[in-house]
Formats: structure tokens, C-alpha cells, sequence
């Protein structure tokens, strides 16, 4: 008889024993994908950063590119005003 009850407490022991490794182990896992998300999210973070500085840059470029395209407009509309009176002293 004491020898039954000895394993019929062992046998709870374990089966306590299992549940908690079980416990640990959806915890384990959980805390796995937990830190796969974090890595995941800061790796698309450095991501974002990077191509927002892309478009700084190009967005810099995109304005340079506007002002001397501008610049260049603005001589030639002068030198064509210019052009222009030269034509219309000549004619009247």
C-alpha cells in the first residue's frame, strides 16, 4: 500500500512537473516571437530612415534642380525682353 501511494504521488509530482514545463515552454515560444517582432519592427524602422533620407536627398536635389531651372528661365525671358526692344527700336 505505501508503495502505491508512493507512486501515485510521484505520478501527480510529474504530471505538475509536465504542466509547468509545458507553461514554460509557451512562454519560451511567446517570448521568441515577441523578439522576433521586435527586430522585425527595428529592422522596418532602419528601413524608414534610410529611405526617408533618400528622399530628403532627392527632394534636396529636386529643389536645386528647380532653382537653377528657374534661374536659367529668367535669363533667357531677359534676354529675349532684351531682344525683343532691340527688334522694336529698330522698327520704329
Amino acid at each position: 500500500m505505501q508503495c502505491y501511494i508512493t507512486v501515485l504521488y510521484n505520478n501527480i509530482v510529474l504530471q505538475y512537473c509536465i504542466t509547468i514545463l509545458e507553461y514554460c515552454s509557451i512562454v519560451f515560444y511567446c517570448s521568441i516571437l515577441l523578439l522576433y517582432c521586435i527586430i522585425t519592427l527595428r529592422y522596418y524602422s532602419i528601413l524608414f530612415q534610410y529611405y526617408s533620407i533618400i528622399v530628403l536627398y532627392y527632394s534636396i536635389v529636386w529643389q536645386y534642380y528647380i532653382i537653377v531651372f528657374s534661374t536659367l528661365l529668367q535669363y533667357c525671358i531677359k534676354i529675349l525682353q532684351n531682344y525683343l526692344l532691340f527688334i522694336y527700336h529698330i522698327i520704329v
